[in-house]
C-alpha cells in the first residue's frame, strides 16, 4: 500500500515539475508524438463537442463502430456515447475486472485446487490493475512519453516498475493455469473429470483474456521505454536555480512529508511553499525587464489573487495565469523595471500575505466538511451498531421498560443511567441475540446470570431528534454524501443548535415527508417552502455532549490530562480484511470505515501489541505472523491493542463489540450443540482413506452432497449428516477434517473410523403411528390422476391444489399420511417410489390411510364406484359435439349433437379409440384426425361411465 501511494505521489509531483521547472520562454527539446491509440478498456476524457455537458466527463471505452468509427463509451452512470476518436483523450488503462466468470467457474466443479486456484486469481485483480494504472501514467500524454532531461529519469524507474508488475502479474496468471493442469483427473472419478474439464476450458479462456489485456499495455510501453532510455543524460547534475532543491531532495522531501501525514488529522495546517518571483527570458539569469514569470502558486490561485499581490509592488498593466491541479504560473507585466525590480524584491522566496491568509481560510472550511462527514459517518455506523452498552448482571439496571424494550423511564442514581441510557432509547440485543420483547430481554440477562456471567453486552437505538422551527432562519445548512447518498447537516447554529442538532445529523423527514433520495436542491426547497411552524426529523450519533433531549452528555474535562486506556483484547477473523494500516512500530495511521477494526471501535493511534498472546516487535513481525496463522488454517486469533490516551469511549465500545461477539458466538455454539445432542444420534463408520469419500462438505462439516455410487453413498452418508470426529478427534470445520485426512495419510495410515451426526430415526410403527389426539381417514386415490398435494419430508400435506384429485376425495392441509396399500411410508421418497412400484405393477388405484388433526370433522367418504365401460359406434362425418376436459371427461354434451343421440352424459370419460387407449384430449384429436385421413368414417369409442353412489348408511 505504501509503495502504491509513494508511485502516486511520485507520479503527482513529476507532473507538477513538467511546467513547473521550465522557463516559459525557452524552446523545449524535440520529444516524440504524445498521442496515445486508444484501445477497448481505456480510461477517456471527452473535450471538444459542441455539446458542452459532456465535455470534461470520463468513462471507458467499450467499442469500436467500424462503420461510424466512433467508439462506444461506457459513462459512470453505464450510460453508452458513441464519439469521435479526435474528441477523446487517453487519461489511463482500465483494470481487469471479473464479469462474474470466476463464479461460475466454481459452481462448474467443487475441486479444492481448481478453488485454490479461483481465489488466487481473485486476489491478483486488484495488485495487476494497479500495475496497469501506472504504466496507463506512464504512456499518458502527460506521463513519460515527452519527459526530458532528469524528468526522464524518474519516469524511467517507474516505466521499469510498471513493466515488472505487469510481467509478474502475467506470471501470476499463468502459474494457476499450470497449478489446475497438474490435477490427476484419473483419481477423481469420471463425473468429477468431467465437470474440472468444462472449468478448466472457462478458467483458460478467462486468463487468456486477462493476459491479452496485459501483454497489450507491454506493446504500448515499450515505445515510451526507448524514448526514456535514450533521453536519460548520464549521470549529468540537473542545473537548478539559485535556492531551489536538487529533483532527489524534492522528491525524497515529498515522500517524507506524505509519510508524515498519512493517519494524522486533517486539521494540522497545510505549509504552503514559497513562490518564485524573477524576470521573464531565457536562462537562469534573464535581463531585467517590467516582465515577470512567476511560478509556485498554488492550483486555486486566481487571477484576482494575483492582481491583488503585485497590486502592492505597482500598478499590473497585463496578466496571464496557468492554473492546474497540481499548481499554477503567472506572467505578470508592470509599469516599469523599478516595479518589477521591487516585486521580485519583495515576494521571490516567499509566501505572500494574502495567499497565506487564503490558504488557512480555505484548510478551515475543508476542515469543517471533514468534521461534518466524520460526525455523519459516526451517524450511520451508530444506526447500523447501535450503542453498546456493557451492564453489571449484579446491579439493578434501573429502566422500566414497556412491552417492546423501550425505556420508558430511567433511574438517575441507577446503572443505566450512569452508563449513558435515556428514556425512549430501544434495546435491540442482548450479547448479541436480537430481542423485541422486554420478557425476551428479561429472560436473557436472567439467563446469562445464571450461567455465571458478570457482565453483559446490550445494543441500544437512541430515539431520532424532532427539532421543531417557528420562525426563519432554521439555523442549519445541509449537503449530500455522494457515497452514501444522505442529506446530512453541514452546519448548525442559532436555533438548531439550541435544539441538539449537530453537524452530520442525518435529515430523515422535513414536515411529515421523507427526504430519503432526495437531492440538496429538492430538501432545501421544502424546507424554504414549509409552512411555519414545522417539524424535521434528525437521526445522529449520540453519546456526545449535548443539550438535546434524550442525548447521554459524557463530555471529558479538558483540564485533566488524559490517562492513557488499558490495552484491549479483540477477536479478529483473520479470514476478513482487517482495515487498518500500520506504520512500521505497529501504530495504526488510518481505519477503514466500516471494516473490521472500525467495528471494533479501533482509531488511528491505536498500537498493536500482541498476536496470540506472543510480543510484537513491529509490522512486519505482525503480518509474518498473521500468514502463518492462516497458512495452519487458524482464521480467529486475539490481538491485543494499547489505545490512545482520552479515547475511553472508544475503548468501552471496542470492548463491548468484542464482549459481544464472543458471548453470542459462545451462546449460538452451546445451543446449536444442544440442540444437535436431541435431533440426532451418533453413526460410527470405517473410512477407507485410498479412496475419495465423494461427499461435499460445507464449511462446517455437513453433507451438501454425496455422489451416487461413491464410497459415502456405500456407507450409507446422506445429506444433512454431519462429520464430528476423525480418529477419535473432533472438529467443527472442514478445513480442519481436510487438514486431519492428510495427516494420516502422510503417516500411512489406510482406514479410520469416523462418526457423523444424523437424523433420528423413525421405526415403521412410529411413523405410521398416528398420535392418540388425531383422527385416521381411509381414501382411495387414482393412480392415473395427478393427487395435487405438496408434501413435507415427513409426509404432511403442505399445499392441496385446488381442483386436484387432493381437494376432490376430501384432503386438507396438516393431513398426514400414513399407509399406502396398507404398507407404512415416512417420507417423502418412499411415497414417491411405493406409487412408481404399483403403477409398475398394472395398479390403477391404492387405499391410503391419512392421520387428520384433531377435531377435524371427515365427512364419509368412500372409495368412488367402479366405472362402466360402454362401446359407442360414432359417425366421424358428423361433429360428435363434445366438450372435453384435458383428461378427457366430458364437461359439455352440446343439445341435439351425436353425442346426446348415442346417449353420452356429463362426467363420462372416454377410455380407448378403435381399441387403443388415449389419456389426453390431444391424443384424442390427433387419433380422430389420422382415422379421417385415411378414409374411415366411424369408429367405436369405448368410454367410461360412473357408477352410481350408494346411499350411506
Amino acid at each position: 500500500l505504501n509503495l502504491q501511494h509513494r508511485s502516486c505521489l511520485l507520479i503527482s509531483v513529476l507532473l507538477a515539475g513538467m511546467t513547473d521547472g521550465e522557463d516559459p520562454e525557452k524552446p523545449a527539446e524535440a520529444a516524440p508524438a504524445t498521442t496515445v491509440e486508444l484501445k477497448r478498456g481505456d480510461l477517456v476524457a471527452i473535450e471538444g463537442l459542441k455539446s458542452a455537458e459532456l465535455n470534461g466527463l470520463q468513462g471507458y471505452l467499450w467499442r469500436l463502430d467500424p462503420e461510424s468509427g466512433r467508439w462506444e463509451v461506457k459513462m459512470p452512470d453505464n450510460e453508452v456515447k458513441a464519439i469521435k476518436p479526435v474528441n477523446l483523450v487517453f487519461k489511463g488503462i482500465g483494470p481487469l475486472e471479473d464479469d462474474g466468470s470466476l463464479t461460475l467457474i466454481g459452481m462448474a466443479s467443487d475441486n479444492i485446487t481448481l478453488q485454490k486456484a479461483l481465489g488466487n486469481l481473485g486476489d491478483l485483480l486488484q495488485p495487476s490493475s494497479e500495475a496497469l494504472s501506472l504504466l496507463g501514467s506512464v504512456i499518458s500524454p502527460s506521463g513519460g512519453s515527452k519527459a526530458q532531461g532528469e524528468e526522464a529519469r524518474i519516469w524511467l524507474k517507474l516505466a521499469k516498475q510498471a513493466e515488472q508488475k505487469v510481467r509478474g502479474a502475467l506470471e501470476d496468471f499463468q502459474k494457476n493455469v499450470e497449478m489446475v493442469d497438474g490435477i490427476n483427473t484419473t483419481a477423481i472419478g469420471a463425473k468429477a473429470a468431467g465437470e474440472l474439464k468444462m472449468a478448466r476450458r472457462d478458467l483458460i479462456q478467462f486468463v487468456q483474456k486477462a493476459q491479452e489485456q496485459l501483454e497489450a499495455a507491454i506493446t504500448r510501453l515499450r515505445p515510451v521505454l526507448a524514448h526514456l532510455v535514450s533521453t536519460v543524460p548520464s549521470g549529468k547534475k540537473h542545473g537548478w536555480s539559485e535556492g531551489e532543491q536538487s529533483l532527489h531532495e524534492k522528491y525524497r522531501a515529498a515522500f517524507e512529508k506524505m509519510e508524515d501525514g498519512v493517519g494524522q488529522s486533517n486539521s494540522k495546517k497545510t505549509r504552503m511553499s514559497t513562490i518564485v518571483v524573477k524576470y521573464q527570458g531565457r536562462g537562469d539569469n534573464p535581463p531585467p525587464s517590467d516582465n515577470l514569470y512567476v511560478k509556485g502558486l498554488p492550483g486555486w490561485t486566481t487571477e484576482d489573487d494575483v492582481q491583488a499581490i503585485f497590486s502592492q509592488v505597482g500598478q499590473v498593466q497585463s496578466m496571464k495565469l496557468k492554473a492546474a491541479e497540481w499548481g499554477a504560473i503567472a506572467f505578470v507585466r508592470l509599469t516599469n523595471r523599478a516595479e518589477a525590480a521591487k516585486a521580485i524584491a519583495k515576494f521571490n522566496c516567499t509566501v505572500p500575505e494574502i495567499l497565506e491568509k487564503k490558504a488557512e481560510e480555505q484548510e478551515a472550511v475543508k476542515l469543517e466538511e471533514e468534521i461534518a462527514k466524520a460526525a455523519l459517518r459516526a451517524t450511520v455506523d451508530q444506526l447500523a451498531r447501535g450503542v453498546i452498552v456493557v451492564v453489571e448482571l449484579k446491579k439493578p439496571l434501573g429502566c422500566i421498560f414497556n412491552d417492546f424494550c423501550v425505556a420508558k423511564s430511567v433511574a438517575e442514581d441507577g446503572q443505566g443511567y450512569e452508563l449513558g441510557i435515556r428514556k425512549d432509547w430501544r434495546a435491540r440485543s442482548v450479547g448479541g441475540i436480537e430481542v423485541s420483547k422486554t420478557d425476551d430481554l428479561k429472560a436473557r440477562l436472567a439467563t446469562l446470570k445464571s450461567q455465571g456471567h458478570k457482565q453483559a453486552a446490550i445494543v441500544f437505538s437512541p430515539p431520532a431528534i424532532v427539532a421543531s422551527f417557528a420562525e426563519r432562519p432554521f439555523g442549519f445548512a445541509v449537503d449530500k454524501d455522494p457515497d452514501l447518498g444522505l442529506v446530512f447537516v453541514a452546519d448548525s447554529k442559532g436555533s438548531a443548535k439550541a435544539q441538539g442538532i449537530r453537524r452530520g445529523a442525518v435529515v430523515a423527514n422535513v414536515g411529515g415527508s421523507d427526504v430519503s433520495g432526495m437531492s440538496v436542491e429538492e430538501v432545501t426547497s421544502m424546507l424554504r417552502e414549509a409552512v411555519l411552524p414545522v417539524s424535521v426529523v434528525f437521526e445522529q450519533a449520540q453519546g456526545l455532549g449535548s443539550t438535546g433531549a434524550g442525548v447521554a452528555a459524557m463530555v471529558v474535562d479538558s483540564d485533566e490530562e488524559a490517562a492513557l486506556p488499558p490495552p484491549v483484547e479483540l477477536e479478529v477473523d483473520l479470514s476478513q480484511p482487517l482495515g487498518i494500516v500500520f506504520d512500521d512500530n505497529l501504530v495504526a495511521k488510518s481505519v477503514k470505515f466500516g471494516s473490521q477494526a472500525a467495528r471494533f471501535g479501533v482509531a488511528a493511534g491505536w498500537k498493536a501489541l500482541k498476536l496470540s498472546g506472543e510480543e510484537l516487535s513491529d509490522t512486519q513481525d505482525l503480518l509474518g505472523k498473521v500468514a502463518a496463522l492462516k497458512s495452519e488454517g487458524s482464521l480467529s486469533q486475539a490481538i491485543t491493542f494499547q489505545p490512545t490516551a482520552g479515547s475511553t469511549a472508544a475503548v468501552v465500545t471496542a470492548q463491548a463489540a468484542a464482549a459481544a461477539l464472543r458471548e453470542r458466538a459462545a451462546a449460538a455454539a452451546a445451543e446449536a450443540a444442544e440442540k444437535e445432542r436431541e435431533s440426532t444420534r451418533r453413526v460410527e463408520l470405517e473410512l477407507d482413506l485410498s479412496q475419495p469419500l465423494g461427499i461435499l462438505f460445507n464449511k462446517s462439516c455437513l453433507a451438501e452432497s454425496v455422489t451416487e455410487g461413491s464410497q459415502g453413498a456405500r456407507l450409507g452418508v446422506q445429506e444433512g449428516w454431519r462429520a464430528i470426529s476423525l480418529g477419535g478427534e473432533e472438529f467443527t470445520k472442514t478445513q480442519e477434517l481436510v487438514a486431519k485426512i492428510q495427516a494420516l495419510k502422510k503417516e500411512g495410515t489406510l482406514s479410520v473410523s469416523a462418526v457423523f451426526a444424523a437424523p433420528l430415526l423413525e421405526t415403521p410403527s412410529q411413523a405410521s403411528a398416528p398420535k392418540e389426539e388425531d383422527v385416521t381417514v381411509e381414501l382411495s386415490i387414482d393412480l392415473s390422476q395427478p393427487l395435487g398435494i405438496g408434501f413435507s419430508d415427513n409426509l404432511v400435506a403442505k399445499d392441496v391444489k385446488a381442483g386436484a384429485q387432493g381437494e376432490s376425495i376430501g384432503v386438507c392441509q396438516g393431513w398426514r399420511l400414513l399407509t399406502l396399500s396398507g404398507e407404512a411410508v415416512s417420507q417423502t421418497k418412499e411415497l414417491v417410489a411405493r406409487i412408481k412400484t404399483l403403477k409398475s405393477e398394472g395398479a390403477t388405484s391404492v387405499v391410503a390411510t391419512w392421520a387428520a388433526p384433531p377435531g377435524t370433522k371427515i365427512e364419509a367418504k368412500r372409495p368412488a364406484p367402479p366405472e362402466e365401460p360402454r362401446e359407442l359406434d360414432v359417425d366421424l362425418t358428423k361433429p360428435l359435439g363434445i366438450g372435453f376436459t384435458d383428461d378427457l371427461v366430458a364437461k359439455e354434451v352440446k343439445a341435439s349433437s351425436q353425442a346426446e343421440q348415442l346417449g353420452v352424459s356429463l362426467g363420462w370419460r372416454v377410455q380407448l379409440v378403435a381399441g387403443e387407449k388415449v389419456s389426453t384430449t390431444k391424443e384424442l384429436v390427433a387419433k380422430l384426425g389420422g382415422l379421417k385421413k385415411s378414409g374411415t368414417t366411424g369408429v367405436k369409442i369405448v368410454f367410461l361411465v360412473p357408477g352410481e353412489e350408494p346411499s350411506a348408511k
